[in-house]
Formats: structure tokens, C-alpha cells, sequence
């Protein structure tokens, strides 16, 4: 009955929001906004701090990428982008599917944290290291990434870090664009944008349809559709209603990974003849903030999600040995699942500034109400043992459903945060957040003690985690443009929901933490024309969430087996010779070893390196826009990943890549003609490489060359 009241909420609120949102009462003249060709002299982020603060003066390495470098890039997938910051890391995985990497070796493991405008795109507990491409690309302005952890301000699951999304803002005039790209792999995007402000209210539409269809993969078609609205209702000088509508719809196969052999020879082939994947995500959010004096503001955000996941994934599919090894089984296992969830939160913000020392008080509360439900089916999987081509599946056994649950997920903190500046330029900022999250889980079937006749099913039960997060951070002013910074830092996250009540743990793992040592340096010199950023850190992990797999089809489980240690240097270094001529690179060293990591009495990976964690990464851009060439712009990069350990005994290796992008563009008055490069040189490499217990090494191909040509078209 709960469950049923918040959906009719969530559609109730829906209606009415918008509606309050469009006619409500205007009770101010048009607020009146910089032009947006007005170059902003200092940056200035929100996420640090969960308030607007000028970057040189936030205790925490933060990545940035702007207003300019999105419509530069145009970025088909996030790494496009987020891959430019040191220290970051997002694998594409094809479509728009990825993995992560911030102070962290690339996985899928939930420790990071995905917000869009501020608020999460997913609920505590159900975590999806695909959430980004629940993102409308078209419809962002700009990106900030809070390396390392963060769960003083953001709470669970913000332990490697906090990549936050933020919508592009209504224009002041009437403005409407239409955008086409297409590329000979059979790429296609269409995007329809438009906006103008109308008395003290700003509209603004981001729109955009995506297809994939007969490219260079075997098993690759993919679609999605994306939507962003935004309005911006000014109701005082000093005070505004933001509200904003996303939506996202994404059908693809899943081509999933290819053995070594495959991937060496013939790296577009695919075993995968019917795993799919279908996400369909919808958000809302009214966001009032009110400046009582410009000391004392007051935020309160009140959202809703839904989200609907149906899947036969790649991942679950199992045999006992390759294709083509003796013995090998023509029949395997693999599951059909389906999950949704409906999400009420509410998020308080109040700030409070004081001449005594330009202290700075911030006070808050976030909650949120997750009805969730999780239905999953057993399937048996006929492959060919000559092609390796998955043939046919049905389901396993008489029964219907093997796993099927429901989880009511409940989670309040409230956190503080106090600022101050007892010596000129030297500012302190002492944070603390208390986290209690109730996973309230009724099990819909008869409860299953062994794994016997298939997976554990638990009997009712409710489950409690709570955490105290702290952070201490400094930040010295050392000249105008240059400041050097320190913190701790502690994050936490809760077991997932799926690991928690469906794996072979079920009902024994408990939180994991993480205690974070940095130290930093950002400068400006030369009049901006070199631009200097360093950190350095350590991150020791505890009660660490560590997966096993012995191969041979076997499935995964998960326990509370691993300590950790993760340290490393990051450079981000720019440089602009001549006006039209800038030099950037982002460079990372990390080290990623396990301090303990048994998995019997036997075996274990105590200082191995964990999977997945080149020691080398790099990115450097080279842009011209050359002055003879009026309207051109030019940019050459080189992406460069190290090599690294595909399992945790660490006995294959991947070698590494570098990939060179080209990218061209010609603007003439409300047009914009451009044309990119990718991987121009054909340079074979793998998006991701693994390997579990006996088993052969496992891949997914990288794509070839491939050129992309589109305009837009400003009205």
C-alpha cells in the first residue's frame, strides 16, 4: 500500500509542479542577468561545498569542465569530457554504458557518487555503475568532479568521488538550435534545443534521439531518448524557483565480452546473439532558494525519481569453459531480472555568515523514501560449440520466479559544516555528517537456506546502517591566483541492496569505509597563461566490498574480505603561448595494492596490485584557432592508458594504448560545421580487459576509426 501512495504521489506532484512552476504569480520585475559572452574572471563550483565558492578557496581537488569545453567537444559519451581531469577515468563500455575511475581502479564497484544539479540520479543502496547514461548530454552546461571522498557532505557511496551534472540554464532572448551527426558506423543523433526567458520566467528544452545501427560489432544496435526541461521562475529579487524534468530511455544489446583468442582475431564478434538491457529513468525535481540578507540564505529541494530496469544481461551468462577448450559444455546458466524503484526526497540546506572571523555555518538535511522491487528468473543458455554463438535460452526448472522481493529503503542525515578564517587568507572547514539507512526487505517466495535448487532467499528481515562521516580541510591563500590546500576526508557506503539480499553473503556484509589524506596546490600565473593543478593522496579502505570468482562457471560473491591502500600524484598542467593557442594536459600516477585480501586458508592477494589500475594515465589536447583561419577550430589529443592486471593474483597483463583524436570546427554566423576523428590511427585497444580464476582473459573491443560529421543550426 506504501508503495502504491508514493507512485500516485509522484504523478500528482508531477502535474502540479510544473504547473505552479509556468503560471505562477510574478512578483518582481525581470531579473536582470549577465550577458553570457561575459567571461566569468574567477571559476566559481558549488560542489565542494554544496554552496557557490570560488575554487581557489575549496580545501579539495575538484575538476572542472566548462560551458566552452562542452560545445568544443561535444561529447557523445562522458569520457569524452571527464576523461580530461586528472585523476579521472570513465570507461565506455559501448552505447553510453560505462565503468569508473577516480582514485580507484576502474570497475563497477559502488563507490562513486552521480548527481545531476545537486541531487543523486540513483537511491542509496541501488547503485549502477551505468547511471551516467542515464544523463541527456545535450541538455549539460557543465560538469564538476569532487575527487576522492566526500560522505561529509553527500553520504553514502561518495568514496572514490562525486561526479555532479549540472543543466543548461534558459536564454535570455528566444533561441532555438537543431543538431544532426551521423558516422559511417552507423552512429546517428538528432538534438532539438530551445529557450527564452519571459518576464521573471525562463524556459529552456534539450531534447535529443539516438541510434545505433549495423555497425562494426556483431551484436551492437542500441537507442536512446533523452529529454531535459528546465524552468526558472524568479519570484523575488531574492528569491527563485528552479524546476527541472529529465528523462532518459535506453534500449541496447549487450554484446558483452569476447575471449582473447576472439578479441586477437576477429575483435567485432560477438557470443551474444539475445542479451539486452532496457532503462527507462525519469526525474523531478523544485529546487527554492531564498537569500534572506546576503549573509543568510535558505535551499529546500524536493525530488522524485523513477526508474525502471529490465535486463538479460551478458554478465550472468556462465559456462563451464570456453567454446573452444576440451570438455566444454554446450549448456550454461544466466538469469532474466527485472528491478524498479520510486524515489520521494527531500533535501534542506540552510547558510549562515558571521563578520567574526568570515565564519561561515552550513546546516542540512537530506531524506529520502525508496520503495523498491527486484524479480529475477533463472535461465538455462544453449550455445554452438564450433561458433560459440549463444542459440537459445528458456527458463530453468517448473518454478517462476527464482529470486523476488521487495525493499522499502530509508535513509535521513543531517550534516554541519563550519568555516573560518582565524588568520588572513588561512580558512579552515570542519564538516560532520550522520547517516542512518534501513533497508526494510520482504522476501515474496519461500525462504531458501542454501544455494541448492539456485540462490539464497532470506526471510523477512530489516537491516540498519549507521555512520558518523567526518572532514577537516584547510586552504592558504599564497597570492592571488595561487593556494595550497590539505584535508581528511572519510567516506562510507552501505552494502548494496542486491548484494545484501540476493548473493551468496546475503545477510552478512556490513558497511565499508574509506579515510582519505590529501594535500594540494592551484595557481595562475603569467596572467592565466599557465595554469598549475597538483594533489597528491592516500586512501586506506576498510572492510573493503572484494568479489571472487573461481572461473569454471561459478558465480561471484561478494564479502567484507578486503583492506586497501590507493595512493597517487595527480598534475593537471595548461598552457596558452598565444591567444589562439592553448596546451593541456591532465596526468595521473596511482597505486592501487591490496593490505589484505584472503579468500582461504591458501590463497590470498596480500600486496597484489588490484585489476584494472594502471599505474600511468595521460591526456593532452593541443587547440589552435588559428587567426588566419576565421571561425576554425582545431584540436589534436592524445588518450593514453598504462598497462595494467587483468585479475587479482596478477598473472595476465593488459598492455596499455595510446589513441589520438582529431577534432575540426567551422562556425559561421549561426551555423556550426564540424567534423572528428577518433582513434585516427585504427589503433586496436580494448574499451575493458578481465580475467576470473582458471578462466581465459575476457575483452571488449575498443572501436575502430571512426568519423563523425554533424552541424548545428542556431534559429
Amino acid at each position: 500500500m506504501e508503495v502504491i501512495v508514493l507512485k500516485k504521489s509522484v504523478l500528482t506532484l508531477l502535474a502540479l509542479g510544473f504547473l505552479v512552476s509556468s503560471v505562477a504569480p510574478g512578483v518582481a520585475e525581470e531579473v536582470k542577468k549577465e550577458s553570457d559572452e561575459i567571461v566569468e574572471l574567477e571559476e566559481v563550483v558549488v560542489t565542494g561545498t554544496r554552496e557557490k565558492a570560488k575554487l581557489k578557496e575549496v580545501p579539495a581537488s575538484i575538476g572542472v569542465v566548462n560551458k566552452e569545453e562542452m560545445k568544443a567537444v561535444k561529447p557523445r559519451h562522458t569520457a569524452d569530457v571527464l576523461n580530461r581531469i586528472p585523476g579521472v577515468y570513465i570507461n565506455n563500455l559501448g552505447s553510453e554504458t560505462h565503468t569508473t575511475g577516480i582514485r580507484q581502479p576502474t570497475s563497477g564497484s559502488p563507490v562513486y557518487l552521480f548527481m545531476e544539479d545537486g541531487i543523486p540520479i540513483r537511491t542509496t543502496g541501488i547503485f549502477n555503475h551505468n547511471s551516467m547514461a542515464e544523463i541527456n548530454i545535450p541538455g549539460v552546461e557543465r560538469v564538476e568532479v569532487v575527487k576522492g571522498p566526500a560522505s561529509s557532505l553527500y553520504g553514502s557511496s561518495a568514496m572514490g568521488g562525486v561526479i555532479n551534472f549540472m543543466t543548461r540554464k534558459p536564454p535570455l532572448a528566444p533561441e532555438t538550435e537543431i543538431s544532426m551527426e551521423g558516422s559511417e558506423q552507423g552512429y546517428w543523433r538528432t538534438t532539438v534545443s530551445g529557450g527564452h526567458t519571459v518576464g521573471n520566467t525562463g524556459y529552456r528544452v534539450d531534447a535529443s534521439n539516438v541510434t545505433m545501427r549495423d555497425n562494426w560489432r556483431d551484436y551492437a544496435d542500441w537507442d536512446k531518448r533523452s529529454l531535459t526541461m528546465r524552468i526558472d521562475r524568479y519570484l523575488s529579487d531574492t528569491s527563485t524557483l528552479k524546476t527541472v524534468l529529465s528523462y532518459s530511455n535506453l534500449d541496447f544489446d549487450m554484446m558483452g565480452t569476447i575471449y582473447e583468442r576472439d578479441y586477437q582475431s576477429r575483435p567485432w564478434y560477438s557470443e551474444n546473439m539475445f542479451s539486452w538491457r532496457r532503462m527507462e529513468a525519469i526525474r523531478l525535481s523544485f529546487a527554492w532558494d531564498k537569500e534572506w540578507t546576503s549573509k543568510d540564505s535558505t535551499s529546500a529541494t524536493l525530488y522524485l525519481r523513477r526508474n525502471d530496469h529490465e535486463q538479460i544481461p551478458s554478465y550472468t551468462v556462465l559456462f563451464n569453459k570456453a567454446y573452444y577448450q576440451a570438455g566444454a559444455s554446450a549448456t550454461g546458466s544466466g538469469t532474466k531480472n527485472d528491478s524498479e524503484f520510486t524515489t520521494l526526497g527531500l533535501a534542506l540546506r540552510q547558510k549562515k555568515d558571521f563578520d567574526f572571523f568570515k565564519t561561515r555555518v552550513l546546516v542540512g538535511l537530506d531524506a529520502e523514501l525508496s520503495p523498491s522491487h527486484y524479480a529475477e528468473s533463472r535461465l538455462t543458455i544453449t550455445r554452438n560449440l564450433t561458433t560459440g554463438k549463444y542459440t537459445s535460452y528458456r527458463r530453468s526448472g517448473q518454478e517462476g520466479y527464482s529470486l523476488d522481493y521487495d525493499v522499502m529503503i530509508r535513509n535521513i542525515a543531517p550534516y554541519a559544516q563550519v568555516e573560518i578564517e582565524p588568520v588572513k587568507d588561512l580558512r579552515f572547514i570542519v564538516g560532520v555528517r550522520y547517516d542512518t539507512i534501513e533497508y526494510d526487505y520482504d522476501n515474496n517466495l519461500s525462504v531458501r537456506t542454501t544455494t541448492t535448487g539456485g540462490k539464497i532467499r532470506l526471510s523477512d528481515r530489516r537491516n540498519t546502517f549507521e555512520h558518523l562521516t567526518p572532514k577537516v580541510g584547510l586552504n592558504y591563500l599564497v597570492a592571488k591566483n595561487v593556494n595550497v590546500y590539505a584535508n581528511y576526508s572519510q567516506g562510507f557506503a552501505p552494502p548494496e541492496v542486491s548484494a545484501t539480499f540476493k548473493g551468496d553473503a546475503a545477510g552478512d556484509l556490513m558497511e565499508q569505509t574509506a579515510d582519505n589524506y590529501e594535500i594540494g596546490m592551484r595557481g595562475e600565473f603569467f596572467n592565466k597563461r599557465v595554469t598549475i593543478d597538483l594533489a597528491g593522496y592516500l586512501i586506506k579502505m576498510q572492510d573493503e566490498f572484494v568479489s571472487y570468482n573461481p572461473g569454471g562457471g561459478a558465480p561471484s560473491y561478494t564479502s567484507n574480505a578486503g583492506e586497501s591502500e590507493s595512493r597517487g600524484i595527480e598534475v593537471g598542467l595548461g598552457l596558452k603561448p598565444l591567444d589562439w593557442v592553448s596546451f593541456n594536459v591532465a596526468y595521473s600516477y596511482a597505486v592501487h595494492e591490496f593490505d589484505r585480501y584472503r579468500i582461504s586458508t591458501t590463497t590470498n592477494y596480500n600486496g597484489k596490485d588490484k585489476p584494472a589500475a594502471p599505474r600511468h594515465s595521460s591526456n593532452i589536447v593541443l587547440g589552435v584557432k588559428p587567426p588566419f583561419l576565421k571561425g576554425f577550430d582545431i584540436e589534436l589529443e592524445r588518450a593514453y592508458q598504462g598497462e595494467y592486471w587483468l585479475d587479482n593474483a596478477n598473472t595476465a597483463e593488459y598492455n596499455g594504448h595510446t589513441l589520438w583524436n582529431l577534432r575540426s570546427s567551422y562556425n559561421w554566423k549561426d551555423l556550426t560545421v564540424w567534423v572528428h576523428c577518433l582513434n585516427m590511427l585504427d589503433k586496436q585497444y580494448a574499451f575493458s580487459s578481465s580475467k576470473s580464476g582458471s578462466d581465459p582473459a575476457k575483452y571488449t573491443a575498443g572501436d575502430p576509426k571512426t568519423i563523425f560529421v554533424g552541424f548545428t543550426y542556431k534559429f
